[in-house]
C-alpha cells in the first residue's frame, strides 16, 4: 500500500477538519436565527424565551405592522378588556438577542447596546376637562435614535 504524499495528506485532513467544524457549528446554533417580526406568534415567543442557547435576530422592516396589546393587572387596578393596537415600524432595524445581551442594528451587521443606540421616555397622562373625570388615559412611549 502506498501512502499519499505529506502535502496531500495535510490537505485532506484540513478539509475534513473544516467540514467537521461546519457541521458542529450549524448543529449547535452558533449562527443567529433570523426571525421576521411579522412572523412572531405567542408560541414562537414562548419558545424563544425558554431557549437555553439564545442566539437570534428579530428583523423589523419599514412598513411592518406589529400587533400591540395593552393589559393591566394587579391589586391596585386592572383593565376590563384587552385593547389591541398596532405598532407601525418606520425604519428597518434588527434586535439581536445573544444569551442575556440585547443589541440593536440599523443595517443588520453593526450592533450597539440599546442604551448606546436609542433614547426615550415613558409617560402617562390624560385629556382633562376640569368639570369632568378624565375621559381618556394616554400611555406614551417615545423612542428615538441617538
Amino acid at each position: 500500500m502506498m501512502w499519499p504524499k505529506e502535502g496531500v495528506l495535510k490537505m485532506k485532513i484540513l478539509k475534513i477538519m473544516i467540514a467537521a467544524l461546519l457541521v458542529v457549528s450549524f448543529s449547535s446554533n452558533v449562527f443567529a436565527k433570523n426571525i421576521r417580526a411579522t412572523e412572531l406568534s405567542n408560541t414562537l415567543i414562548a419558545q424563544l424565551l425558554t431557549d437555553k442557547n439564545k442566539n437570534y435576530v428579530v428583523e423589523f422592516r419599514s412598513g411592518d405592522q406589529i400587533p400591540l396589546n395593552f393589559e393591566a393587572k394587579g391589586d391596585l387596578f386592572d383593565s376590563t378588556e384587552n385593547i389591541n393596537n398596532v405598532l407601525n415600524i418606520k425604519k428597518d432595524f434588527f434586535i439581536k438577542i445573544a444569551n442575556d445581551t440585547v443589541s440593536i442594528s440599523l443595517n443588520g451587521s453593526n450592533y450597539l447596546s440599546l442604551n448606546d443606540a436609542i433614547s426615550g421616555n415613558f409617560s402617562l397622562g390624560s385629556d382633562i376637562d376640569h368639570s369632568q373625570i378624565p375621559e381618556v388615559i394616554k400611555v406614551m412611549l417615545a423612542v428615538h435614535l441617538k
